[in-house]
């Protein structure tokens, strides 16, 4: 049964595939083809392989420029992003922290400099201490993992919290 309803997924991703490059505009189909393992993807009706390809199209990630021409496209549109008369902050909190995360799904970390990392390292060892302290043991691997994703989150989050504040419409918030 198992075999059964694998080959039947798989006939289902082919399907898809092939409807949704059968009802794409031409412009988008043209981009679909110069980018980079269509001919594999086309082979094998890869439906995830397309469905990603689109969602970068559609987000004006272009895979088909040199890679560092685009990542620096993106961090440009999110350098130059700025609060406009009529944009609420929810609506402009949303669009800048999805243009931020566009650059991190392609493989940039949103201002990331070295001080970042020794406030992060010391904020690792700090929670270690605590835990230590506090516990009697020291962190498990998975624990201190945890900690250090946590920790960067937060950092994280205090620079783009600054990088928005910095972008608001000045003339209502000053």
């Amino acid at each position: 049964k198992y075999l059964a309803r694998l080959d039947a997924c798989k006939d289902n991703m082919r399907a898809a595939y092939s409807l949704l490059m059968g009802h794409v505009s031409k412009i988008v189909k043209s981009k679909i083809t110069s980018t980079h393992g269509y001919k594999n993807a086309q082979e094998n009706q890869d439906l995830l392989w397309f469905l990603t390809t689109l969602d970068d199209i559609i987000i004006k990630f272009e895979k088909s420029k040199f890679h560092n021409v685009a990542l620096d496209d993106q961090l440009e549109r999110i350098v130059m992003m700025k609060q406009k008369e009529g944009d609420t902050n929810a609506d402009f909190i949303k669009a800048y922290t999805n243009e931020v995360r566009i650059y991190k799904k392609h493989g940039g970390d949103y201002i990331w400099y070295k001080q970042h990392q020794d406030i992060l390292d010391k904020a690792v060892v700090q929670e270690k201490a605590n835990h230590q302290q506090t516990k009697g043991t020291s962190m498990t691997q998975e624990e201190e993992n945890e900690t250090f994703k946590f920790q960067k989150m937060i950092i994280k989050n205090g620079i783009l919290a600054t990088a928005i504040f910095k972008r608001t419409d000045k003339k209502r918030f000053g």
